[in-house]
């Protein structure tokens, strides 16, 4: 038995040399030292705030689990489904890809997705009720003013965006944004609390 192979091209990669110059192509990195220090830096806070993220969802289930909640009002169940409907087209917009291209690139329907985000909406719900019910408690605000700071901050990062700097400028946006920062401040001082027991 015999095959043929025909060759069309024969490419040659060549990797570029990593050299100072090509570090300062990254951005303001003199030496390829500085740069590989910078990513490592970066590597190291990915990995803190992604273990940080599952040590508040695992804190915040165990208070769930402990916590009487009653029946959430469909209406309300609802509304935060179309919330979380809203902050998946923002993502969209922001990653520059459009959501009928999105449902159709996952082959479903919105009222589909809206019934596999209504577990979640519920969820969200009764984790939102804890952290307002604890921010209330240990009186714990966030000021307008350090919102506004955190929009402008974002903003920046999407300059000559003007559809998302629009949906960045809206009320949701910053209602949305003051619960985040309230909800961290709670995550904060949970966290706070458990690490001063293991010390003790």
């Amino acid at each position: 038995m015999e095959f043929r192979v025909k060759v069309h091209s024969v490419y040659n990669v060549e990797l570029p040399e990593m050299s100072d110059a090509f570090a300062s192509s990254f951005g303001p990195y003199k030496t390829v030292a500085e740069l590989r220090d910078h990513l490592r830096k970066n590597v190291k806070e990915e990995k803190k705030q992604e273990e940080r993220g599952r040590f508040e969802h695992a804190m915040l289930e165990k208070i769930l689990s402990i916590s009487t909640i009653g029946e959430l009002p469909d209406a309300i169940v609802d509304g935060e489904v179309d919330k979380m409907v809203g902050e998946l087209k923002d993502s969209l917009t922001h990653q520059g890809m459009e959501y009928d291209k999105y449902l159709a690139s996952v082959k479903k329907s919105e009222d589909v997705l809206k019934k596999e985000f209504r577990t979640k909406a519920e969820e969200r719900l009764r984790l939102a009720l804890i952290t307002r019910t604890i921010a209330e408690s240990e009186k714990i605000e966030v000021p307008d003013a350090e919102v506004a700071k955190e929009v402008e901050a974002t903003k920046k990062m999407y300059e000559g965006n003007a559809e998302v700097q629009k949906s960045l400028s809206s009320a949701d946006y910053f209602s949305y944004l003051k619960n985040t920062l309230s909800s961290k401040k709670v995550y904060d001082l949970l966290d706070s609390l458990i690490g001063m027991d293991e010390k003790e």
